[in-house]
């Protein structure tokens, strides 16, 4: 199955080859990407594939992100987004 990109999301119709700052991401293939940050076995590449929203020319793919710097490892933390919401389980 594909999908049309194009139509599912309002993606603006412009020329990002206009824009210095766009260029060198642009040269590296990341306006036709869809960086994959999962780390679990999936099947996202069956979806975001076809042709690019970005209307530049040129087929989506998935791919893991560049290599940046490491991810820290964080001490794990309790979600709190209300006050008194831990004690709706008590």
């Amino acid at each position: 199955m594909c999908i049309d990109w194009g139509k599912l999301f309002p993606v603006p119709n412009y020329d990002i080859n206009k824009y210095p700052e766009c260029r060198k991401f642009v040269e590296m293939g990341y306006h036709n990407t869809q960086f994959d940050f999962r780390l679990d076995p999936h099947r996202m590449g069956e979806i975001f594939q076809g042709q690019t929203p970005s209307r530049n020319g040129g087929d989506l793919s998935v791919t893991p992100p560049p290599e940046a710097f490491p991810v820290p490892h964080l001490s794990e933390m309790p979600n709190e987004h209300a006050p008194g919401l831990g004690d709706m389980n008590a």
